[in-house]
């Protein structure tokens, strides 16, 4: 993913840490009315709207403030309207952030609407501490018109289209693995990269589909390989490997071609990952060259059903 300079980033980590104080501030001291998770981010909106009437960098604090609080939350109803889980105040709150036109009217919402300016910071705190993954979804799930309704109001937004709104290939689902690998076991990381691919499916079919077909294809041509040519590596001649082979290619010619990737189940997903990447290295070796592979004796069925992908994804 992009390393670029995005201050929306780094005004939410700003939030994450004032809230971190407050919190530690009231446990301190037993402030039990700011305990509570909407008046404690209420106190973190008044505190740096009413600072700002006097210092001017605070007042631009503020600026940010409004503008970041206005996207994230709209993002974040919005996300909810499409899964038809919003309650009946936050179906308000949407209404009035889609009614908002300018920044003077954006201000004017925040300091009449308390409940609101809340929402403001949950939504930044929240957006913080998603995945990466999460984020590119939220943004994935916005039309043009969405994107161009939120940079009329927050004009930094294009700093988060830049990070979030990027191409998904095989090489980012990969590297974000990788980078986890110091901190979290692989096994998560593929149940998170695979729940992600499930999702990316309703945000971005197109950008789904092609991930998705060519981990089919890979995995299916390698099984194939496995079970049909002779091979120096060890990878390819393990007895449990070949048996997993047998029952792949078994539940790909049994699959319905045309529903295939449509019906993928998350476990399904999570298995053709952790096995493209288990393959990785000999394919990018070229030991074996998937496309050369096609012109070889590969069952018709199976070699029609690949074909039938490459039409589909093309």
């Amino acid at each position: 993913m992009k390393d670029i300079r995005n201050y929306n980033r780094e005004f939410r980590k700003f939030i994450c840490k004032i809230e971190s104080l407050f919190s530690s501030y009231c446990e301190l001291n037993n402030i039990n009315e700011l305990k509570d998770p909407q008046s404690l981010y209420l106190s973190i909106f008044n505190s740096i709207a009413n600072e700002g009437m006097s210092n001017p960098i605070v007042r631009l604090l503020y600026g940010l403030l409004l503008m970041i609080g206005y996207s994230d939350s709209y993002m974040m109803l919005l996300t909810k309207d499409k899964y038809n889980t919003l309650t009946n105040e936050e179906s308000i709150y949407f209404k009035l952030l889609k009614n908002v036109k300018n920044n003077d009217e954006l201000v004017k919402l925040f300091n009449s609407n308390q409940v609101l300016a809340s929402y403001a910071i949950s939504s930044i705190v929240e957006f913080n501490k998603m995945s990466a993954f999460d984020k590119i979804l939220r943004v994935k799930r916005l039309s043009d018109m969405e994107k161009e309704k939120i940079k009329s109001i927050n004009t930094l937004y294009y700093q988060d289209l830049e990070n979030y709104d990027i191409e998904i290939n095989m090489e980012l689902i990969l590297n974000q693995i990788r980078k986890g690998l110091n901190t979290y076991p692989l096994d998560k990381l593929l149940m998170d990269s695979s729940m992600f691919l499930n999702e990316l499916k309703n945000a971005n079919e197109s950008s789904a589909k092609k991930i998705l077909s060519h981990l089919i294809k890979t995995n299916i041509v390698v099984c194939d390989y496995i079970l049909n040519y002779q091979s120096s590596n060890e990878k390819f001649n393990d007895i449990g490997i070949k048996e997993r082979a047998i029952n792949k290619l078994k539940w790909f010619k049994e699959c319905d071609k045309n529903t295939l990737i449509k019906n993928l189940r998350v476990h399904q997903i999570m298995e053709l990952l952790e096995d493209y990447m288990y393959y990785e290295d000999i394919v990018n070796d070229n030991d074996l060259k998937l496309p050369d592979f096609y012109d070889n004796k590969m069952d018709a069925k199976l070699k029609k059903k690949l074909e039938f992908i490459d039409q589909e994804t093309n």
